[in-house]
């Protein structure tokens, strides 16, 4: 899950914000009911390159996904590791994030080809943030740990 966070655009840094982590009722229904992922997402495809046997439940939109979750329908989510976070704290205690977070996923900052020098000024200010502790000290702030690593 290392990154570097940073600018997109023709040639910039990429970073792991966040990467796949499962979500399980603490309650849990045990009835094996399977793995709920919004549909079209990248959970989904990770879900059925990684797991083809698992049985795939998909849903429009995260909020119905999550009731089904909480009422024992499904057994699991897929979500990444930051919003895994906030669901726990959101749920109080009925829910659980399982496992160790897998599947990095990089995020970055998207520009229009062709404007070097904005590209090298994002890049600049993300490096200066990193360097003097400031990227880390938001991250902290606002996801409670240090999420640019």
């Amino acid at each position: 899950m290392k990154g570097t966070g940073g600018a997109l655009g023709g040639g910039g840094r990429t970073g792991a914000a966040g990467a796949c982590c499962c979500i399980c009722c603490c309650e849990g229904s045990g009835s094996g009911c399977g793995v709920g992922v919004v549909l079209g997402s990248n959970y989904e495809k990770w879900l059925r390159d990684n797991a083809p046997k698992a049985d795939i439940r998909t849903y429009d939109d995260d909020a119905t996904r999550d009731q089904d979750l909480l009422s024992g329908r499904i057994d699991a989510v897929i979500n990444d590791r930051l919003v895994a976070a906030e669901r726990v704290k959101q749920y109080q205690g009925k829910l659980a994030a399982a496992g160790q977070p897998f599947a990095p996923q990089n995020q970055g900052i998207a520009l229009r080809k062709g404007n070097p020098e904005l590209l090298a000024a994002l890049n600049k200010a993300i490096d200066d943030l990193r360097a003097d502790g400031t990227l880390a000290k938001i991250s902290n702030k606002w996801f409670g740990s240090d999420v640019t690593k």
